[in-house]
């Protein structure tokens, strides 16, 4: 029997002010539908949803950065695990990204996910004076970040000298509050970095829409059972755009991803969001989809065994 579908949230902090971000998030406090919620890794705003557009009255244009955002809305909440989907490798050291992790998670108690992709978004880098190293480069670092986070998180004292990053007689303390580490949820597309996927992640994230899914999906089964890794230990997230003009094409395409192998979702809000869009994505999407999902209630039951997806193994 299939387990209960998880459902969150991801609101892009793009021409919006804070407040109407705590004020999203609250209200999906409220909402059992409501398990997880998002923010993403962006220093400039990029290509708006449908439905989203310029910034609304009273909000700024541009974007506030990810990761101090999550901790002051991890200081306001108390329900929601929370992350940032995805967290772009390229913009932070590992060492420094580590100590974040373990800040917000004490913060928050215990709530993170901790999401990290390769890094893509060429322009920000530039204009900030930011390296974006090749891709094959930018995957390489990647995969060394993650054993170094981990191992970081984890407690322990890390020398390292490798391709890319060197660390010497590094402690986090304190370590995270999720033991051994958060949940790693790991944004990819291409077979390489499906790869990485296998060998670090929890939850392997994407965000490419259904076309290829099946065959993404596939080819990262292949990549853990040829690392020896059992391909059930690895959960599947796929972010979702909303368009409220079209919420059945919204629902069709969350039972398509259900039905191909996907046990969490991530409805991507437009920005600057319309004033009740969670509950209008709960009335009109989540509460109407044909697939069981996981409240809150159900969540808190399973809490002991969270074990099987926080961490199935060891980097």
């Amino acid at each position: 029997m299939r387990n209960p579908v998880s459902v969150g949230f991801k609101a892009p902090q793009q021409h919006v002010a804070y407040e109407r971000v705590l004020r999203l998030w609250q209200e999906g406090e409220e909402m059992a539908e409501f398990t997880h919620s998002w923010l993403f890794d962006h220093l400039d705003p990029v290509g708006a949803a449908p439905g989203g557009g310029a910034p609304g009255a009273g909000d700024p244009a541009g974007c506030l950065e990810a990761w101090t955002l999550l901790a002051a809305l991890a200081a306001r909440t108390s329900r929601l695990r929370l992350g940032v989907l995805v967290t772009a490798n390229t913009l932070r050291e590992p060492a420094v990204l580590a100590a974040m992790v373990s800040t917000v998670d004490h913060i928050s108690g215990g709530r993170l996910d901790f999401g990290l992709g390769a890094g893509w978004h060429e322009a920000e880098h530039r204009a900030r004076g930011l390296r974006l190293p090749p891709p094959g480069e930018r995957l390489a670092r990647w995969a060394e970040a993650c054993g170094l986070i981990r191992r970081l998180c984890a407690g322990e004292e890390v020398d390292f000298e490798g391709r890319y990053y060197r660390l010497r007689g590094v402690r986090l303390a304190p370590a995270t509050v999720q033991r051994p580490c958060p949940p790693f949820v790991l944004g990819a597309t291409g077979v390489r970095a499906l790869a990485v996927v296998a060998r670090h992640a929890d939850v392997w994230n994407t965000a490419a829409g259904l076309p290829g899914f099946a065959a993404r999906l596939a080819a990262l089964r292949a990549h853990c059972e040829a690392q020896g890794r059992d391909p059930g230990t690895l959960a599947v997230s796929a972010q979702i755009p909303v368009d409220f003009a079209a919420p059945a094409a919204v629902r069709a395409t969350a039972e398509r991803f259900v039905a191909a192998g996907a046990s969490h979702l991530v409805f991507e809000l437009p920005t600057p969001w319309p004033v009740d869009a969670l509950e209008r994505l709960r009335r009109e999407v989540v509460q109407r989809l044909s697939v069981d999902i996981q409240t809150q209630k159900s969540l808190l039951k399973r809490t002991d065994e969270r074990s099987d997806l926080v961490n199935p193994r060891s980097s």
